[in-house]
Formats: structure tokens, C-alpha cells, sequence
């Protein structure tokens, strides 16, 4: 909840049109404070995102050619309500859905794979090695020693995944 991939990707890979986006307004708000903090309101802005919500009217994000989803699966309930969304906020069938997340239940990823087959969007490459020389090779960038130890072991582990997905053809 603290827009770390998003503020990454705005700050360091150039990206002009950032949206965070969550639906806790704590969260909320400590995402405008950290878009603030690292001067990336220029490039980034916050948005009330609830993926369960059919008439949210924030789904009018206009869509998007690279989607991120960074630590957003961990609940099954909420599997095909996050597919929903990225499918449907991606622009296009040449859009990237990358999804970054630890694999802390096998169960759950089996839902979440599942619910993303189920609408349409399908994997088209595992980049998980290259995120495990990523994270060994970039030592302890904007988190607290003991939180990137804890990710970099998932990562050597196989625990963590960096995949990416396309919508489906619709032709």
C-alpha cells in the first residue's frame, strides 16, 4: 500500500502517466503523501480503485498500455475481481499486464491463475529469473534491510513471481 512499484516506475524508468490506484482511504492518502514526498506529482496520481465494485466510477481510468499489479494477489475471494479489472483497464491486446507478487499460498495463485484464464488473459512470459538478478543484483533499494532480505528470499526461493499477461484476441 505504499505505491512502491508505481513511484519505482515513475521515478527511475521514466513513465509520464502514473495511476496509483486502492480503495482504503488510509491507504489513500498515505499514497498521495508518498507521490508528494518523492516529487512525482507531475508524472503520478492517486485513485479510488475498488475491483469489486461494478459501478465504480473510477474504472473510467482511461486505459492503460502497461498495467502493474505489485503485491495484489493474496485474497481468492478477490481473484476474478482483479482479472476484471485488468482486463478491462488495459488498452488494447498489445497492452502489459505484469503482475509482481510473493506466492505465499498455492491455493490462491491456483484462483488467481484460474480467474485470469477465465477473462481472457493469458501468460505470455515468465520473467521470474530475471527479477530474481534484479533483486540479487540491486542490494537494498527503498526498503528497510530486513523487508528487501525477506523479499529477495522469496525471490531465490521461488516464492516470488514477475509474470506477464496479454488480453486474448477478441478477432
Amino acid at each position: 500500500g505504499v505505491g512502491l512499484a508505481g513511484l519505482a516506475v515513475a521515478k527511475f524508468a521514466g513513465a509520464r502517466d502514473v495511476a496509483l490506484t486502492d480503495c482504503d482511504d488510509a491507504v489513500l492518502r498515505n499514497l498521495q503523501y508518498n507521490v508528494e514526498i518523492n516529487d512525482c506529482a507531475s508524472s503520478c496520481s492517486v485513485h479510488d480503485l475498488d475491483w469489486g465494485d461494478k459501478d465504480d466510477k473510477d474504472k473510467a481510468l482511461p486505459p492503460g498500455d502497461v498495467l502493474l499489479a505489485a503485491d495484489a494477489v493474496y485474497d481468492p475471494s478477490q481473484a476474478l475481481a482483479l482479472a476484471r479489472v485488468l482486463r478491462d483497464l488495459a488498452r488494447g491486446d498489445d497492452a502489459d499486464i505484469w503482475v509482481a507478487n510473493e506466492i505465499r499460498n498455492p491455493e490462491t495463485w491456483a484462483v488467481c491463475e484460474d480467474a485470469f484464464a477465465r477473462c481472457a488473459l493469458t501468460l505470455v512470459e515468465d520473467e521470474t529469473r530475471a527479477a530474481v538478478a534484479v533483486i540479487d543484483a540491486a542490494g537494498v533499494p527503498l526498503l528497510s534491510k530486513r523487508a528487501w532480505a525477506r523479499h529477495k528470499n522469496a525471490a531465490l526461493t521461488g516464492a516470488f513471481k514477475l509474470l506477464r499477461f496479454r488480453r486474448v484476441s477478441s478477432q
